[in-house]
């Protein structure tokens, strides 16, 4: 798989009492501070967690033009029970813009990944603009079966080939 638009800097940011720390040392993938620590010095770590569209390997082939989406570590899903049954019917614009929602108040405290996305069925000949919600995909099917999907069409002619 690969990252669309991963970003090249930006990703995190360490603080040092309150204090970004300008030109960080990182050597294979590690934060180097050289520097005399004192009793009460506090080290924060940001780290950025965008939604972020996966492309599948190539060579899986019932996933070519699809994308899924990734925040942090986190894999998400567009659940039946949040679009109207029929997760499978939407397709994600490559630059259909993506927002997060925390809801502390849904299955024990989740962030959602909400967005416009095309919908159609097999027997429509347009598709529609409408709202999706994407939840994580280890949360999916908690609150009652249905329909999931991860892998999520890029064009909604994909939408009248089955999956």
């Amino acid at each position: 798989y690969e990252f669309v638009g991963r970003p090249k800097t930006g990703a995190a940011t360490l603080e040092l009492n309150g204090e970004t720390v300008a030109d960080l040392n990182v050597e294979k993938g590690y934060a180097r501070l050289h520097r005399a620590w004192k009793s009460g010095d506090v080290i924060e770590l940001k780290l950025a967690m965008p939604v972020r569209r996966v492309k599948a390997n190539s060579r899986v082939k019932a996933d070519q033009g699809r994308v899924a989406l990734q925040r942090g570590p986190i894999v998400y899903c567009l659940e039946g029970v949040d679009n109207g049954g029929h997760p499978r019917q939407f397709a994600l614009a490559p630059n259909a813009p993506l927002q997060t929602e925390a809801r502390p108040d849904l299955l024990q405290g989740v962030t959602l990944v909400k967005g416009t996305a095309l919908f159609a069925t097999p027997e429509d000949k347009e598709a529609r603009e409408t709202a999706f919600t994407a939840v994580p995909y280890y949360a999916w099917d908690n609150r009652g079966p249905g329909e999931m999907i991860v892998w999520v069409p890029e064009n909604p002619d994909l939408l009248r080939t089955p999956h």
